[in-house]
């Protein structure tokens, strides 16, 4: 629910976004030029909003991916340390069958 309202908003600020700069101009050949700057005010704020939401975006992805790779860097960890016991252990074997045939 949270993610829908997220991408609906995100997607009209882009709209609205896309739209100022027309009405910018249009107020600028109409020579209104309190409404233009106010218009203009307003993009700028829009685009700050805009590039902050696409910079924590990133940021959170980022973070999600350093979390996955240290998980997958422990777990390669464990997949070399158990087959280093799994050699010991096949050696250990082969010892004590060896020592089994030298007793008999």
């Amino acid at each position: 629910m949270l993610q829908r309202l997220s991408l609906v908003l995100g997607a009209s600020l882009d709209i609205v976004k896309h739209i100022l700069p027309i009405v910018i101009f249009y107020a600028l050949s109409r020579k209104q030029w309190g409404f233009s700057a106010i218009i203009s005010v307003v993009y700028c704020a829009m685009t700050v909003i805009s590039f902050n939401a696409s910079a924590s975006t990133i940021e959170e992805r980022i973070t999600a991916n350093l979390q996955t790779n240290t998980q997958s860097a422990v777990n390669l960890a464990k997949i070399e340390m158990l087959k280093k016991e799994l050699d010991d252990k096949r050696v250990l074997f082969a010892e004590h069958k060896s020592a089994n045939q030298v007793s008999k």
